[in-house]
């Protein structure tokens, strides 16, 4: 059986419970933090681990997902006291979830950037910053230089790319032809199903992206 990587997450609404939930089910372990002990019931009934506060979701994972209301909370989630930027470790990605608008995300983006690192969030919509993404990647460059992939959109949980593409990323210096390679070859075992094929070109093309600004 494999085995995934615990992922942490924030916000236990009606969206968050739901893709904690199908987390649960997929085999993925979860930690779960919202400040309504109600809505922590509700996950830790999945099978999820509840979380007291901040700094153990931080500390136990290097995944965290956020499913919050509003962007600003998030900037919360992120700045405050014993927010998930204080004492960030190498390669930490956080996966948001919220509705914000393209200022707001790049703000959020500057933020994540200034704590350390390298990080990128792309998505593929169809209509605007409150479309629910078609495909989407977080990238990440740790202090080592070791890189993280990761899609979403694609499968019922978000996936990881093969991590021999994420060390042929790391050695950096990629000319556009081994750009293309890498990202054909991280999706060469995909299997869509009947009517969404289309989201492997997609993947393939935030791959590209992705790979370029990290390379």
């Amino acid at each position: 059986m494999t085995t995934f990587e615990r992922v942490g997450f924030i916000g236990l609404g009606g969206m968050g419970r739901g893709l904690v939930k199908n987390l649960v089910a997929k085999g993925v372990a979860v930690t779960v933090y919202d400040l309504n002990p109600a809505a922590i019931a509700v996950a830790t009934s999945f099978g999820a681990t509840a979380a007291g506060n901040l700094q153990e979701i931080r500390d136990s994972c290097r995944i965290i997902m956020i499913c919050v209301n509003e962007a600003e909370d998030v900037e919360a989630l992120l700045i405050s006291g014993d927010g998930l930027l204080a004492g960030q470790a190498p390669g930490f990605i956080i996966v948001d979830h919220t509705t914000g608008s393209p200022q707001m995300v790049a703000k959020l983006d500057r933020m994540v950037r200034a704590a350390g690192g390298r990080q990128h969030y792309h998505k593929l919509m169809q209509r605007e910053a409150w479309d629910f993404a078609l495909v989407s990647i977080a990238a990440c460059r740790r202090e080592d230089g070791d890189v993280r992939l990761v899609l979403g959109g694609v499968a019922p949980r978000p996936w990881r790319v093969n991590s021999s593409v994420e060390e042929d990323v790391s050695s950096g210096g990629l000319d556009e032809e081994a750009i293309a390679t890498l990202a054909e070859r991280a999706l060469y075992d995909a299997k869509p199903m009947s009517k969404n094929g289309y989201k492997v070109a997609l993947a393939e093309s935030l791959l590209r992206q992705a790979i370029g600004e990290l390379s």
